[in-house]
């Protein structure tokens, strides 16, 4: 498990304020749709990593390379989590367009 990806809780500090790459601070609920996307396609990006990964290691593991099968059994649970969470996140932000398609104005 990589304790070094864990960051302080800067979120804290913002929690109705969000911060740009650059450092700027933009205030309350001006959120762009960018960043969102951005940082969507990243989870994606990183979910396909850990799969990868899991997938090594099983390969390295079924090949005899290593015989270490707790890192072959945590490649795949980092790989699992990161995979049910970005399928939820999915399905949370396809209710909510179904929620706004319905609505009538």
């Amino acid at each position: 498990m990589d304790i070094a990806a864990i960051k302080s809780f800067d979120a804290l500090k913002y929690v109705n304020n969000v911060q740009n790459e650059s450092g700027v601070i933009k205030s309350q609920g001006q959120a762009s749709f960018d960043g969102f996307l951005k940082s969507a396609i990243d989870m994606i990006d990183k979910t396909n990593q850990l799969s990868n990964a899991a997938q090594a290691e099983e390969i390295n593991y079924s090949l005899g390379y290593t015989d270490n099968l707790h890192d072959v059994m945590a490649a795949q649970q980092k790989a699992n989590l990161s995979l049910q969470y970005v399928v939820n996140i999915r399905n949370t932000a396809m209710a909510a367009y179904r929620e706004i398609m319905s609505m009538q104005f």
